[in-house]
């Protein structure tokens, strides 16, 4: 049987694959994903309703060259070292066993995003070397890791900058570090997905030719609220430009997908006004998880938060089936890392309704316990 990367979202056991039970969305706060609580800029919504029997019927264009355009146009990025993607998803499955070429372990703190070690592991046959970030409050030791370098030899590293599903991020200054200690010896992937909720210059953009041996990640859907719309990008080395360009099938990006994409890039009013309403949630969410003397609380930069259960009495599975059980899911991280089986679980940022719906579902699992 053909394995696949755990994914969070188990809403869709609540309305199908096949979308009849799409009225129980209403009733379900799927608090498990890391979709953004916002619908999209209204220009968006606006631009879809205006040309939806259009798009529906049309094809795309064949590489998204005004997409790319955009983007390159808007985070001042060089246009023709961006390869398209469909989601971020299709860019690991498609570029990573071509990036990293070595037989020697490739670098993934853990915990982290899950599908990097699904795809390197177990589609392409490379060995994983997880550095723990467990006795460090989940911020990545940047010395200790600078040391190993010297230790061993690697033949990649993956950093996921702010990282899901911890909320900690690195600064410029310990990234150019990193990079600079790696001195081309093996490739750097950097996944900037929730690159949004960081200072700008704590993304890498800027030095994408400056370390040929430098890839970035990125997801539109996120930030912009377009998750169903499956937008991401990679920003890859000059001299693999062609090389991956030349290999994206054609279409791969929706005509409606890229129309909301081009609008949204357009209302960044918008965007960062979400992302400030996004860090209140989430301030707010943390105060409240803190009354619950059985739950440890890590600070986080995106939109979700994760929580210790050592000392709720309650493994992280049983506690995601009971939260289930009151009509909000949440996600349980132990795929993603390789430690402390079954103990976090990362609770999304929803609007303020969900968010109290949240607090209560756990008062009363805790209080059922």
């Amino acid at each position: 049987m053909l394995n696949h990367c755990i994914h969070g979202g188990k809403l869709y056991q609540f309305i199908g694959d096949d979308f009849r039970g799409l009225s129980n969305i209403y009733s379900t706060v799927a608090a498990d994903v890391l979709d953004a609580w916002y619908p999209p800029s209204p220009n968006v919504l606006s631009k879809l309703q205006e040309n939806l029997s259009w798009g529906s019927r049309t094809s795309p264009p064949l590489v998204a060259n005004g997409l790319r355009r955009a983007i390159a146009e808007t985070f001042v990025i060089p246009e023709d070292q961006i390869v398209m993607g469909n989601g971020s998803s299709d860019l690991i499955f498609r570029l990573l066993p071509s990036i990293f070429l070595s037989h020697h372990p490739v670098i993934i703190p853990a915990p982290s995003y899950g599908e990097y070690a699904h795809v390197l592991s177990d589609l392409c046959g490379k060995k994983i070397f997880h550095f723990p970030t467990y006795e460090t409050a989940f911020q990545l030791d940047v010395d200790a890791l600078i040391e190993l370098f010297e230790a061993a030899r690697f033949g990649g590293l993956v950093l996921v900058n702010p990282c899901n599903p911890t909320g900690q991020y690195l600064k410029r200054e310990e990234l150019i570090a990193i990079l600079d200690a790696v001195d081309n010896r093996f490739p750097v992937l950097i996944d900037e997905t929730y690159f949004a909720y960081l200072p700008r210059d704590c993304s890498m953009e800027s030095e994408i030719n400056e370390y040929e041996n430098l890839y970035i990640f990125r997801s539109l859907s996120k930030i912009y609220g377009l998750s169903g719309m499956r937008i991401g990008y990679a920003l890859v080395p000059a001299k693999m430009s062609n090389y991956y360009r030349a290999r994206t099938p054609p279409y791969t990006v929706a005509t409606l997908s890229q129309v909301a994409a081009i609008e949204a890039l357009k209302d960044d009013a918008y965007t960062r006004s979400m992302i400030a309403e996004t860090r209140m949630r989430r301030n707010n969410l943390h105060k409240d998880l803190l009354r619950f003397d059985q739950l440890t609380i890590i600070g986080s930069e995106i939109n979700s938060l994760l929580v210790d259960l050592e000392n709720a009495d309650v493994s992280a599975d049983i506690f995601v089936h009971a939260m289930a059980k009151k009509g909000v899911l949440v996600r349980n991280i132990s795929s993603q890392g390789n430690r402390y089986p079954d103990r976090f679980v990362r609770i999304s940022v929803m609007d303020y309704d969900d968010n109290l719906r949240i607090v209560q579902a756990i008062r009363e699992v805790l209080g059922e316990r």
